[in-house]
């Protein structure tokens, strides 16, 4: 239930009474939700065109963190949610004067203004983040030799980098990934720190730039997308560095095909798509995963991590939905 109207609620109060209802509600998807709005604002009158909500408008609207919120959208959604029409100008108003208070609300506190430990403060987590991350890079490594897997999982870290906090701090975890690799002991490691770096790249641009996490089809193929340039980097570097072997249980696939006929580069660039493939879709949700695990804060409210709450939530449509549903999704 909304609480009194002279409470002091923020959007995250709100955001919580929300799931509170719908889970007392039975748990119904987003979709469905939506689908519910749709239906009554077509019983209002409103055209099948304008009926629809956006695809992650109803999601949003559960969402911590949020900036603003839309008060009549918050009534719409808790009357899909079985309230009725009192309630619902009471979810209303709460939101109204949770706007006030944010507008009357001071200024947040700069660095600056803050004094000298803020910054110190938040360089050290930056530091955790990134240490994390090279922890990641090396603890899949270790699984793969131990395990003696036909994949690399060597760049977990490296997409966590890139697509939560920008292609360029991928580049660093990658780098300080092959560079510690080099110094204790395997130098081998140097000339792939370049795939490593080019995955980062990949992952970051094509995630925060050009969309390749807005949602699970586009998802699958940006991690595909980072698998073939992978091997369009790593495949010269094997050829002319180490020809065409490196011990990797992949080399048994180029040998496969070698011993049917085909040529060594040919087979090395086949073995080595196929295994990056593989690997870069593991590494991807692996590391989407582990984005989901972090703080909303720090993910600024991105595609990612917006993309991590509607996977979790369970928003993919089923089959047999109705007209209104399937408008959902245009």
């Amino acid at each position: 239930m909304p609480t009194d109207d002279s409470t002091n609620d923020d959007f995250d109060d709100i955001a919580s009474s929300l799931r509170d209802l719908r889970a007392r509600a039975g748990g119904p998807s987003y979709a469905e939700i939506g689908s519910r709005i749709a239906l009554a604002r077509i019983e209002r009158g409103v055209p099948l065109s304008a009926s629809t909500p956006a695809r992650t408008t109803v999601y949003d609207a559960f969402r911590l963190g949020r900036s603003r919120i839309n008060a009549a959208l918050v009534g719409e959604i808790v009357r899909a949610l079985g309230a009725d029409d009192a309630e619902a100008e009471k979810w209303e108003t709460r939101c109204g004067l949770a706007q006030k208070a944010r507008r009357a609300a001071p200024a947040p506190v700069t660095p600056a203004a803050a004094g000298a430990s803020t910054g110190p403060r938040s360089t050290m987590w930056t530091a955790i983040l990134l240490v994390g991350c090279v922890v990641l890079n090396f603890s899949g490594s270790a699984a793969v030799a131990t395990l003696g897997l036909p994949l690399f999982l060597d760049m977990i870290g490296t997409a966590v980098a890139a697509m939560a906090f920008g292609p360029w701090w991928g580049v660093l975890v990658a780098a300080g990934s092959t560079g510690i690799e080099t110094v204790t002991g395997t130098p081998d490691s140097l000339p792939f720190g370049i795939v490593n770096i080019a995955g980062a790249l990949a992952w970051g641009y094509g995630a925060r730039a050009l969309g390749g996490a807005r949602s699970l089809p586009r998802f699958l193929a940006l991690n595909l997308v980072v698998g073939v340039v992978c091997t369009i980097v790593s495949v010269p570097v094997l050829m002319i560095l180490f020809g065409g072997e490196t011990g990797h249980a992949s080399d048994q696939i180029a040998e496969g095909l070698i011993s049917s006929g085909e040529h060594l580069a040919p087979a090395v660039f086949t073995a080595n798509l196929l295994t990056s493939l593989a690997d870069k879709l593991l590494s991807g949700f692996i590391a989407l995963a582990v984005i989901g695990l972090l703080p909303a804060r720090m993910l600024k409210h991105d595609l990612v991590g917006s993309m991590v709450g509607r996977m979790a939530t369970g928003e993919a449509r089923r089959d047999g939905e109705t007209r209104t549903d399937a408008a959902l999704r245009a």
